[in-house]
């Protein structure tokens, strides 16, 4: 009789909950609210009756989760897309697709959180929830950050076999094309890659090979070398292709090469890992070992180079100016006082590069000399021609007789045979 009563008791009690949870269901105006709800009260689903009588709520909101899930799995079709957004804050490759799958868990478990609040933590054993159950499985397998970070730690474990700090600095790369040789500096920036990942994953708190860490230190301390070297070796490549554009003032700029040829000569020869080692060299006060003359040699390239680009602007500038006098030299009057003028303009342009300190401006005074000579010449002969076409041996000597003279030189004596005297008369 008691457990009857009772019985009766729990239905009435039961009742009025359902009453009242439908009442405060049909009140929330959004699934969240419902959600909100569901949460506070999740408690009552257990009782068979108190769930038989919200099952119409439960498949709206389930309704809800599955929206949910299939926008979630849309997101593996833009992954892409979103590592690039990732990327664009700087942020590398593998750290970006890290953050991604770990985002991707974080919202994989709220939707299942929403899945218990619904279905109680026994969700997967429901009819409803057995076919989700299979997707987000499914979804789990391939958001595994401990797999995804097992297999780049072995990836760049055997890249690491021969590491960016053992290979040499420059190194000679035959063109595909052309089949020509060319000096390249010997840097895959995927090596500054692996360091950022190292810093980014260990300050997520993931466990990175001692080894793996080590040279990520040693690439963090050669990088800043990379771009010195990476710059100045643009800069010279540009000019050594350029020079000849130059003319006859490139003479004065070779001297310039010689000192940096010995440098790429001195950087062909040494590995990345002697600049990472030579700053503690340096504090030990170790300067003539290879790995301090490593780190001098590029410091030295990038001067010279920069000193280099400042004189090879200087002279493209001279060079307008030269252009300028010689074309002058070809069109001016025919009168002392042009030339004269012109020649002082060019004397000032050889005082101003010896003035800057410019090598073999002797041999270019000489190419001056000559190449003015040859204009003059080129102008005195135009001169003369114009009198040859105005006067003939006829009108100059009307007997049509022509007389030759000799012009003698000898010692500081010059003499005339015949005297001109003759064919004056």
């Amino acid at each position: 009789m008691a457990e009857q009563t009772y019985r009766s008791r729990s239905v009435i009690v039961e009742n009025n909950i359902i009453q009242l949870l439908k009442a405060t269901l049909n009140t929330a105006h959004s699934s969240n609210e419902m959600f909100s709800m569901f949460e506070k009260f999740g408690f009552l689903l257990e009782r068979p009756n108190v769930r038989s009588a919200l099952q119409e709520y439960q498949t709206q909101l389930l309704s809800v989760v599955q929206d949910q899930l299939s926008d979630f799995q849309k997101q593996f079709q833009v992954q892409l897309s979103v590592q690039k957004v990732i990327q664009m804050r700087d942020v590398p490759s593998f750290s970006s697709t890290l953050m991604w799958v770990n985002e991707m868990n974080y919202r994989l478990e709220f939707l299942v959180d929403k899945l218990e609040l619904v279905l109680t933590k026994d969700w997967s054993r429901y009819p409803e929830g057995k076919r989700i159950y299979s997707e987000v499985t499914l979804l789990q397998e391939k958001l595994q950050p401990q797999k995804i970070i097992a297999e780049w730690i072995a990836e760049i474990t055997k890249e690491l076999e021969t590491p960016i700090t053992r290979q040499h600095i420059l190194f000679i790369e035959r063109q595909i094309a052309s089949k020509e040789l060319s000096l390249m500096v010997n840097f895959d920036e995927r090596a500054f890659s692996l360091a950022e990942e190292v810093h980014n994953l260990t300050t997520m708190g993931i466990d990175i090979p001692r080894k793996m860490q080590s040279v990520a230190k040693s690439i963090e301390l050669i990088y800043p070398y990379v771009s010195t070297i990476n710059d100045a070796f643009f800069n010279f490549v540009g000019i050594v292709s350029s020079v000849d554009q130059l003319g006859d003032l490139k003479t004065i700029l070779l001297p310039l090469f010689e000192p940096l040829f010995e440098c790429i000569t001195i950087l062909s020869q040494s590995e990345w890992g002697d600049l990472a080692k030579a700053q503690d060299l340096l504090e030990a006060n170790l300067t003539d070992v290879k790995e301090v003359v490593a780190l001098q040699t590029v410091h030295k390239f990038d001067s010279q180079v920069v000193e280099l680009i400042t004189k090879h602007e200087s002279l493209i500038q001279f060079q307008s100016s030269l252009i300028e006098i010689m074309d002058e030299f070809k069109t001016c009057s025919y009168e002392s006082h042009n030339f004269k003028t012109l020649i002082e303009k060019l004397q000032s342009i050889v005082n101003d590069l010896f003035l800057e300190g410019y090598s073999n401006v002797d041999l270019l005074v000489d190419n001056f000399n000559d190449m003015i000579f040859k204009l003059l010449a080129h102008r005195c002969k135009a001169e003369l021609a114009k009198y040859s076409d105005q006067y003939s041996s006829e009108s100059i000597y009307p007997s049509g007789k022509v007389q030759k003279h000799q012009i003698i030189i000898q010692d500081q004596d010059i003499s005339i045979k015949p005297a001109l005297a003759i064919s004056l008369t």
